[in-house]
Parts: C-alpha cells; sequence; structure tokens
C-alpha cells in the first residue's frame, strides 16, 4: 500500500479521537483568540476613561496667536501643521475669538473680556447672542452695574446686555477656555462680527482635543511624543502665527497617563491568555498522547517490518498537523463570526492567528516526541529503564521547581503591585504568576497523592471489602497516567476561583472608589462654597427632611500643606460619619479620639426649637490706662459666632450698644437664628470704632426665644477668654467673668477714632484631633501622639495625630487629613476672622435610584453642582472580567476533555487487568465500582486542591491585579469578593461532568468484564 494510502487508512481507523483533537484545537483557537484581544480591548478603554475623566484643561491643547488678515488661509495652515505633527490622530479642532481685556466707559466699571462661541460647542444655543448684544451670567451684569436689558458702554462700544444661566455660557465655550478660566475679568459672548467691529485684531483661539470614541493607545503615545514640542514646531508655520503664538494645555501629560495605564491594563489582560494557554497546553499533550497511543498497534507493526522510524515521526507528524490546522481554521472561522465586527475584526484576526498557531505547534511537538519514543521503545527493556529514570528525576525536578518559579512570579507581580507594563513590553514573569501558583498546587497534589494513596492502602489492604484498597494501590501505581486529569482539574476549578474572585473585587473596587472620592450617596456642593471669607454655613437639617435621605451633614473638603506638601482635608461631624459616609473606611476605633470629650458646657446650647437670640449685656467705655479723657461715646457692634448640630459656623449681626458715660450700659441685644437648630453659641465678637480707650463687654443673660416663649440659657461655668490671634487695634485684652472681656482700644496714631475688635470665645485646645493615611505618615515622618501644622487657606492650623487610616472620605488623594468639622472650626475662631464654613452636604440615602439627586439640587438653588458616588460608565477592567469568565469556562470544559482521554486510555491499557480480576473471582460489578471510585478518588482529591489553590492564589495575587485594572488612583485596599455563581457553577458542572466520566468508565469496565470472549484488539 502507498504511503498516502495508509495514512488514510490509519486516520479512518482513528477518526473518534482525531475529532476530538480537532474540535479542542478549534475551542482552544477561537476562545484563545477571543481572550487575547479582549486584553487588548481593555487597554483601548482604559485608554479612553483616563482621558475622559482628565480636567477639561488636562484633555485638550489651546493654541492662541493674533486673527491673521486671511482667516481661512489661518485656519488652513493649523489644520496643515497638526496633520503634520500628529499624523492619524483623529482631533477635533475648535475655534473661537477672544477680545483683550475691554475697559468700560465708565473707569469704576471694571473690564470685561469678550468672547465668540467655539466651533465645537455642544450645539447651538438658544440664546446666542444678536448683532449687537453680550450674553452675561446675572452675576457679570450686576459685577459690571448694568440691568438685563440695558447697555454695557466700553469704550470701543456698546453692547445690549442679555443674561442666560452658567450652564448656557459654558455650552458656548470649549474645554480649556483660558481666559474662561482665569476669573480675573468678567466674560462675556458676543457675535463674531459683533466682536471683529468693537476690537480690530483680537486674539484667535484653536482648542485642540483627540476624538475620544476614536482615538487608539498609539494615537495617545504619539500625542504625548509630540504634544509638548507644538509650540515652537507651530511658531514657526506660515500663515499662523501673528505677533507671537502660544500653546496651553495639559494633553501631553494626560496622554502619558493613559498609555501608561493601557500598558498595565493590558498587562494584566494577559494573566487569563497565560492561564488558558497552559490549560489548553496540557488538554491537547493529553489528546495528543490518545492519538499517539491509537497509533501505537501500527507503529509497531511497521518498525518490526522495518520501516524507518524517521519516516514514522514525520507521517505522525503531518497527520497532527493537518488536524490542527483544519482545527484552527474552524476556531478562527467561528471566533470571526461570533466577536468579529469592524473594530473588533482588526484586532481579533492577529490573536487567533496566534493562538491557532501555538495550538498546532503544540500538538505537533507531543506528536513528534511521543511517536519517536515508540520508535525507540523497540529498542528494549532497556530503553525503557532509561526512560523510567529520566520521568522520576524529571518528577523530583518539578516537584522543587515548580513551587520555587511560583514564588518568584509572585514576587515579581507583589513588588509592582500590579501587572506593571510599559513602551518595552509587559513582565511575562508577572504575568504569569496566577498560572505558577495554580501549577505549584497541582504538581504539589501529584507528589504528595503517592504518598497518601500507599497511606491508605496500609490502612484498608485488611479489611473488606475489595474496592478500597484495590482503588488506593491502583491510584498510587499509576499516578503518572492520572497527573494529566489531575493537573486539568486543579487548573480548572483554580482558573474558575480566581475569575470569580476577580469579576466581584474588580467591581467592588471600582464601587469603594467612587464612594471614597464623592464621599456618600449623594453630595451637594452648596453655591457659593468656594466664596473666600463667607461666613455663613449652610444648614444641613433641610436636606434631611428630603424622602429617602436617611442622614444629612455639613462637610468641608479642602486642599491643605502639610511639610511642604499639599495634603487632602475632609471635616465632618465625625459622630455622624457611619451613618453618611459611603466609602469603606472605619473610622469606629478614632471616634472617640476625633471628637475629643464631651463639651462641660463651655458653648451655650440654644435648644432645636429656639428662633431667636437673645443677649443682656454690660458695657463701658472708659480711659485707658493713663489717659484722662472720658472717650467720645461710640456704638460697640456684637455678633455672635453660632456652631450648628455638624459644627458649621455661622456669623449672627447682634447690633450695636452705644454705651452712656460714665457708668456701665445694659442693653439687650435680639437677632433671628439662621434657620432651623439646634444652636450653640461658639463666639462673641465685640467692636467699636472710637479713640483710644478701654473697652468692657460682659454677658448678662443668654436667652433662647421660641414660639413657647424665652427660656433662659445657662452661661459656661468655664471662663471665656479673648482670641490673641483674631484682634484688631487692642493693646491687651483679657476676661472678666465667665463671659467678659476687659481690652485696650488703640485708636489711630494721631488720638482720632480708629476700628478696634476682639473675639471671646472657650479656650483653645492644644491640637484638633486628626486621623492621616499611610503615605502622610511617611513622608511627614508622623507617628500617633505627634502635633504637626497644617496650612489651610491662610494660617496654619494645629493638628495633634491620633490615628492612621488607609484612606480618609472624600479623597482620592494617597495623604490626606480628616478631622471633625466642629473642633476644626473651633480652632479656626481661635486663629483667623472669618473661619473656613463647610462647603458640601453629604446625604446618605435608601435609594439611589429614587431622585435624592434631582431634590437636593432644586433645594440648593442655582449655582449647586450635585453628584452622586455611581461608578464611571466606562469600566475598563470589563473586558479583562469577560476574558476571566471565557478563560474559566473554557479551562473546565478542556479539563472534562482531557479527563476523558485520561479515562479512554487506562480502559483501553487495563482490559488484561480486567480478565485477571475475573479469572481470581471478583465479579463484573464490583470491578466497575472499584474502577469509578479510582476515578472519583483522583477527581474529587484534585477539585479540592484546586479550591484550595484558588483560594490561596486570589487571596495572594488577585488584589494587585484589581489594582492593576482599575485606572482611578486611591489608597483604598482591595476588598476580596467572590462572585458566588461564577465560582459554583463550573464547580458543578465539572463535578457532574467527572461524574458521568466515572459513570462511563465503570460500565465499560462492566461490560468488559462480562466479555467472555475477549481477544487482542490492533488499533
Amino acid at each position: 500500500m502507498r504511503p498516502s494510502g495508509l495514512l488514510r487508512a490509519g486516520a479512518r481507523s482513528r477518526a473518534g479521537v482525531l475529532g476530538v483533537l480537532t474540535l479542542l484545537v478549534a475551542t482552544v483557537t477561537g476562545v484563545g483568540g477571543v481572550v487575547l484581544a479582549a486584553a487588548g480591548a481593555s487597554a483601548v478603554a482604559t485608554a479612553r476613561d483616563v482621558l475622559a475623566t482628565a480636567p477639561d484643561h488636562d484633555a485638550v491643547l489651546v493654541v492662541r496667536t493674533r486673527l491673521g488678515p486671511d482667516a481661512g488661509r489661518q485656519q488652513a495652515a493649523l489644520e496643515r501643521a497638526l496633520g503634520d505633527r500628529f499624523g492619524a490622530v483623529p482631533l477635533g479642532v475648535g475655534r473661537s475669538l477672544v477680545s483683550p481685556p475691554l475697559r468700560a466707559a465708565d473707569a469704576s466699571g471694571g473690564e470685561v473680556v469678550l468672547r465668540t462661541a467655539a466651533q465645537d460647542a455642544a450645539g447651538p444655543s438658544s440664546a446666542a447672542p444678536g448683532p449687537g448684544e453680550v450674553l452675561v451670567t446675572d452675576d457679570v451684569a450686576a459685577d459690571l452695574g448694568v440691568e438685563p436689558g440695558g447697555v454695557l458702554a466700553l469704550e470701543a462700544g456698546e453692547l445690549a446686555v442679555v443674561t442666560a444661566p452658567q450652564d448656557v455660557l459654558d455650552g458656548t465655550r470649549s474645554a480649556g477656555d483660558t481666559d474662561a478660566r482665569s476669573g480675573e475679568h468678567a466674560e462675556g459672548t458676543v457675535a463674531e462680527a459683533t466682536l471683529l467691529e468693537l476690537v480690530d485684531a483680537p486674539f484667535v483661539e484653536w482648542t485642540v482635543r483627540p476624538v475620544a470614541d476614536a482615538v487608539e493607545v498609539d494615537d495617545l503615545r504619539r500625542l504625548a511624543d509630540v504634544g509638548g514640542g507644538l509650540e515652537p514646531a507651530l511658531a514657526r508655520v506660515d500663515d499662523l502665527a501673528v505677533r507671537g503664538l502660544t500653546v496651553d494645555g495639559g494633553l501631553p501629560a494626560t496622554a502619558a497617563r493613559a498609555v501608561q495605564a493601557a500598558a498595565t491594563v493590558r498587562t494584566a489582560g494577559l494573566v487569563p491568555v497565560v492561564l488558558l494557554a497552559l490549560v489548553a497546553a496540557v488538554a491537547v499533550h493529553q489528546v495528543v498522547r490518545l492519538v499517539v497511543a491509537a497509533r501505537a498497534g501500527d507503529v509497531g507493526v511497521l518498525v518490526s517490518r522495518g520501516a524507518d522510524g524517521a519516516r514514522l515521526v514525520r507521517w505522525a507528524a503531518a497527520e497532527v498537523a493537518v488536524v490542527a490546522l483544519t482545527g484552527g481554521a474552524v476556531g478562527a472561522a467561528a471566533a470571526l463570526a461570533v466577536a468579529g465586527g469592524d473594530r473588533a475584526g482588526s484586532a481579533l484576526v492577529p490573536a487567533v492567528a496566534v493562538a491557532g498557531l501555538l495550538t498546532a505547534t503544540v500538538a505537533v511537538t507531543v506528536a513528534v516526541v511521543g511517536t519517536a519514543r515508540q520508535v525507540r521503545s523497540s529498542a528494549g527493556a532497556g530503553a525503557a529503564a532509561g526512560a523510567g529514570r529520566l520521568r522520576g528525576v524529571a518528577a523530583v525536578g518539578s516537584l522543587v521547581a515548580a513551587p520555587l518559579v511560583a514564588v518568584l512570579t509572585s514576587w515579581r507581580l507583589l513588588r509592582s503591585d500590579g501587572a506593571p507594563g510599559d513602551a518595552t513590553g509587559p513582565d511575562l514573569l508577572a504575568v504569569a504568576a496566577p498560572a505558577a501558583v495554580l501549577l505549584a498546587c497541582a504538581v504539589v497534589g501529584l507528589g504528595v497523592l503517592v504518598p497518601v494513596a500507599r497511606a491508605a492502602e496500609l490502612v484498608s489492604v485488611r479489611r473488606r471489602p475489595f474496592p478500597p484498597a484495590y482503588v488506593a494501590r491502583q491510584v498510587a501505581r499509576r499516578r503518572d497516567q492520572h497527573a494529566a486529569a489531575v493537573v486539568l482539574l486543579v487548573l480548572a476549578v483554580g482558573t474558575a476561583g480566581v475569575a470569580a474572585s476577580y469579576a466581584a473585587s474588580v467591581a467592588q473596587h471600582r464601587d469603594d472608589l467612587a464612594a471614597l472620592g464623592a464621599g456618600a450617596d449623594v453630595t451637594v456642593a452648596v453655591p457659593g462654597g468656594d466664596t473666600p471669607d463667607r461666613d455663613v454655613a449652610t444648614s444641613a437639617v433641610p436636606y434631611a427632611d428630603l424622602a429617602d435621605v436617611t442622614a444629612a451633614a455639613s462637610v468641608l473638603r479642602s486642599d491643605g500643606t502639610i511639610a511642604d506638601g499639599q495634603v487632602a482635608l475632609t471635616a465632618l461631624p465625625v459622630a455622624q460619619a457611619d451613618a453618611v459616609v459611603g466609602a469603606p473606611v472605619d473610622l469606629g476605633p478614632h471616634r472617640a479620639a476625633l471628637t475629643g470629650p464631651a463639651d462641660p458646657g463651655t458653648r451655650p446650647a440654644l435648644g432645636g426649637g429656639a428662633r431667636t437670640l437673645e443677649l443682656e449685656l454690660r458695657v463701658a467705655l472708659s480711659p485707658a490706662p493713663g489717659a484722662a479723657e472720658v472717650p467720645t461715646a461710640a456704638p460697640v457692634g456684637v455678633a455672635a459666632w453660632l456652631a450648628d448640630a455638624d459644627g458649621g459656623l455661622t456669623r449672627l449681626d447682634l447690633g450695636a450698644v452705644t454705651p452712656t458715660a460714665p457708668g456701665p450700659t445694659v442693653a439687650v441685644l435680639r437677632a433671628d437664628l439662621p434657620g432651623a437648630g439646634p444652636y450653640r453659641l461658639a463666639a462673641l465678637d465685640v467692636g467699636a470704632r472710637t479713640a483710644r480707650a478701654t473697652l468692657e463687654v460682659a454677658v448678662v443673660r443668654l436667652a433662647a426665644v421660641s414660639p413657647d416663649g424665652a427660656v433662659d440659657v445657662p452661661l459656661p461655668t468655664t471662663p471665656w477668654e479673648p482670641a490673641v490671634a483674631v484682634r484688631q487695634g487692642v493693646v491687651e485684652a483679657g476676661s472678666t467673668g465667665a463671659t467678659g472681656v476687659r481690652a485696650v482700644l488703640t485708636g489711630a496714631p494721631d488720638g482720632g477714632p480708629a476700628p478696634a475688635s476682639v473675639r471671646l470665645l472657650p479656650p483653645a485646645a492644644a491640637g484638633v484631633p486628626a486621623v492621616v493615611t499611610p503615605a502622610l505618615v511617611d513622608r511627614a515622618d508622623l507617628a500617633v501622639g505627634d502635633r504637626v501644622r497644617m496650612a489651610l487657606a491662610g494660617p496654619e492650623v494645629v493638628l495633634e495625630v491620633v490615628g492612621v487610616v488607609d484612606a480618609v472620605p472624600g479623597a482620592l488623594d494617597a495623604e490626606a487629613v480628616l478631622v471633625d468639622l466642629d473642633l476644626l472650626g473651633q480652632s479656626l475662631l481661635h486663629g483667623r476672622a472669618t473661619p473656613v464654613p463647610p462647603d458640601e452636604i453629604w446625604l446618605a440615602v435608601a435609594d439611589r435610584s429614587a431622585g435624592v439627586a434631582d431634590a437636593a439640587a432644586a433645594l440648593a438653588g442655582p449655582g449647586a453642582a450635585v453628584s452622586t458616588s455611581t461608578a464611571s460608565a466606562t469600566d475598563a477592567a470589563a473586558p479583562v472580567v469577560a476574558a476571566f469568565r471565557t478563560t474559566a469556562a473554557v479551562a473546565v470544559a478542556l479539563a472534562l476533555t482531557g479527563a476523558g482521554a485520561v479515562a479512554v486510555v487506562l480502559v483501553r491499557g487495563r482490559r488484561r487487568e480486567v480478565v485477571v480480576l475475573r479469572a481470581v473471582g471478583q465479579p463484573a460489578g464490583t470491578q466497575a465500582r472499584a474502577r469509578a471510585a479510582e476515578h472519583l478518588a483522583v477527581a474529587l482529591a484534585a477539585v479540592a486542591l484546586g479550591a484550595a489553590g484558588g483560594a490561596v492564589t486570589a487571596a495572594a495575587l488577585v488584589p494587585a491585579l484589581v489594582r492593576s485594572t482599575v485606572p482611578v488612583p486611591g489608597p483604598l485596599p482591595v476588598r476580596l469578593a467572590v462572585d458566588t455563581a461564577g465560582a459554583v457553577g463550573p464547580l458543578l458542572v465539572l463535578l457532574l461532568g467527572v461524574g458521568a466520566l466515572a459513570l462511563g468508565a465503570a460500565l465499560r469496565v462492566r461490560g468488559q468484564a462480562l466479555d467472555h470472549e475477549h481477544r487482542e484488539e490492533i488499533a
């Protein structure tokens, strides 16, 4: 027979096992390509997310020069230059004209900057200015001293004023407009023709931004590399620069961060690829071994008849290569049909090609090695003994090497705190860590399988019935034959566990970071919260009455400086932290230290029903020490600082008392409270405009007036004292009684009157208790109990470190500080005239979909900004999660395929054993049960080992992988979670499959035992 005919005949006789191999290669090729392409898709999504979430000015380049004589030619020159520099990078270019600051005709009117609507604005505005009109906000109109519908008189001409909300004006501008962000001049929007009538040569601004939905990682890499040198390049372009040119914006730095984040995520996305490759390699190896075993009879006959061994090896390689390439083509076609598409297909084609070629290479290599071993086995027992010794050495070597490799790769992954990647390529050692750990578990399990089986045999050998000892003996003797099934089952179960843990943990971490950054379920930035010297705190009480709101609190978020480094500050009512804060930050151990001891009555409480504050004062002006003249009577102003329930401070002007000489004057001052209480009296400001004199003020009586009448409030038992740092025109000041002050006022240098003031309040604490993050502890060399100064919007505040927390609610910064809002306010009253009030209201809600954000925005009024703790809509880790889940599902299928191949080999290879056992009296049912028990014992042990290995791998390595694939920086540790369905589902499928394989093997053994006409089979 010709060689081709011999090959066809052999292939027909092995059609079943070759079909299994074809299906296996097709599955590995298709799924491997999809998983490999998912890593690239995740990288692109991450890069776009970094770009989309960057501040507006950091996501653009703003090119600015004077408008040229030929605007069209100037525009074309810019577009041509951008094309030369950035190539095919998809860019959007917006254009607007901007005037220099224009002075009002009235010298007291200030200056205004006019600009045209940007070409790349979201769309035409319904309030677009017409000819001769200027579009401004109500606040700008008030600053300019004009009414809506009035006329804005500029030195360059007059404009009719049209007012519109801020969001309408924002819709006419490009992100990154420089003057729109400066706040140095009033802003107005005009039509282009109007601007050209007022200004001869206005500035022209082009806002260059990448198209977020179309940009690729390579495009961002080019923006990062080329964008930094854009200004000198554009300055040399003909017809573009007029009287100089500038380029502003942080796009190059943002693009560089996006590229780095994409490289890291792409590297992390290779982790499921490596896991799939390992499982696939073992499964393909086992099935190809089955093919080689099926050819063993043919090889033996041909070798005995003088066939060339090298030719037989080539025939085996050719047969497997044809099958593998056919399977690879089928798998590639299926992958492109299911997961292809215009964009996905371009990345999928090379991915499936790589997966197919690698799978075919493994299959052909195993076939060549296995067939060559069969050919060499004809040399006799010496060769077989040598091969046995070699396998023993390899087993010992793998038992030592596998754990070492697992430790090395895990150390590499943990040292980098993730799977790092850069322009030079992924860190393959870090990528291989989970697969190496699971493989080490499998190898160690195989190493202990024989001793455990031998021990089980010794325990059960003297007991009946027959199967237990027989099963233990066979497991110990046939470890090498069960090895592939053990490895595949361990890898499959471990991969499913890691995938379930990663999927749940990455979702949990994204939600945690969103909650940490927002602080609470709903955050309301109150209007004017960033206004300097604001002396009114917005109360959280009205927000607590909104439907579905379970708790509300006033919060201050700001930036401070400690040890020459910027830190994030969050000040909130710590007593309400558990109810309001949505981030997983445990402040419980530090609550008592942060809130300090209970107030012993130093700040009188006015009660929740109070509507009016009533103070009875004794005021006197007398000659200053050394002065004989009695000062002229002057009104003495009194203001109270009230602390609300959260600690927010509001200044309440009580009016003035004019003392009559020569004795003190007693007067009663009243003022309505700013809103629903309760309030506490935190400080009193007293002052007068007078010549040199001695001012004495004392509180005689304090009352809280409610609709039911006035109720006297006990005065503090601890004497108040004047604030040393908050005084004006005072030589010296001291306390008198519980709530009294005596101050010597300096007056003017010429002896005339001058303003003077002094603040009376409870004694200052040594420092404000604070908890800090580990990064700040390391940089500033802090320890619990240390005191450190923090600059906060001016004067410094002394903090006392009382604890260390992983993160601070409301701050994604690594260096952050948290203090109690009330204690911070008391400290600020001692150090500055106007303390920094809270600028946000945090709300905890029972149902996030209940429209609380809209209700809070309506309550806060125009200018408020409301946000929620919802994670970013772009989930850069989603492709990696899908890849992990796909890998887990395929690993289960491949494990069952490999275990099935092992069962087939054992059923065929142990046919004589069945006959011998029947001859010594073992019935068919007993043999069947023993064989099923053997497969189940090995499989269940492997499943248990895989579950343990998956748990260890997840606990040790999943947090680092999660941090790699969540581009939002944050100091929170990753909280491990498990997708129960994702872990249990594959496990149940695997157990059912293993049970079916054991049943099939048992039935086949029973059939063999009942077959009394057995004859040797030649495959």
